[in-house]
């Protein structure tokens, strides 16, 4: 699609009527500027297909925003086998928004199978009324990102929330569930990082367990466990 860019920094997807009729088209026109102010994009209503990694990698931050995370879905589609949904490595922020991977036959249990996956240092992201639901992992974190979540739920994953990183990775969640996961957070590797866990609720599989960290290769200045 040929897009001529107007002043607005807000851009829409929707199967009709939008700028965009997918989000890959949008982060790809999107790469092909050099602003840094902050751009929204706002997602219509619906069930939208993801066939291949969608790498986020701009000069500007971006905010993806749905309707509600019950009428706006991102979902695993053909084309995505052995493939991460989404690797993160710029500033991005998700709200109102359903996240699948369990409607694509196979994919959950494929070499890659990450929803979220952050792998570079100094990367933020936001993680607000956001479902993440079918995945070898939910969330991913290699690189010394930071993650907020907030209002959420992270459903069926073989892990919820894995750390395995280089560097100083933070990782904030408020106000969640994290249900029908074999680990619930799994911390890794990471050094010095900081952990705020708090109002979570960890319902488990027959022996799942909720959090579990390596005291040798993952070391924090901060590890916060509140009210869960």
């Amino acid at each position: 699609m040929s897009y001529t860019p107007s002043s607005r920094k807000t851009y829409r997807v929707a199967t009709k009527g939008g700028e965009f009729v997918g989000l890959a088209e949008c982060i790809t026109y999107l790469s092909t500027l050099s602003d840094t102010e902050g751009v929204r994009i706002v997602i219509d209503g619906g069930n939208y297909n993801i066939t291949d990694t969608i790498t986020i990698n701009l000069t500007m931050p971006i905010s993806i925003e749905g309707s509600s995370s019950n009428s706006t879905r991102l979902q695993a589609a053909t084309g995505l086998i052995n493939k991460n949904m989404f690797v993160i490595k710029s500033s991005v922020n998700f709200h109102n928004i359903e996240i699948i991977g369990s409607t694509l036959a196979g994919w959950t249990t494929g070499t890659n199978a990450t929803l979220l996956k952050y792998d570079t240092a100094g990367t933020y992201s936001e993680l607000t009324s956001i479902n993440l639901v079918g995945a070898k992992k939910a969330i991913e974190i290699t690189g010394a990102a930071s993650v907020f979540c907030f209002n959420f739920v992270i459903d069926t994953a073989t892990t919820g929330i894995e750390i395995n990183a280089t560097g100083k990775p933070s990782l904030d969640i408020e106000v969640g569930n994290i249900t029908r996961c074999a680990k619930g957070i799994d911390l890794i590797a990471g050094s010095t990082a900081d952990i705020f866990l708090m109002n979570t609720r960890f319902l488990n599989p027959s022996a799942g367990v909720g959090l579990t960290y390596n005291g040798t290769t993952f070391t924090y200045t901060n590890f916060t466990v509140s009210a869960c």
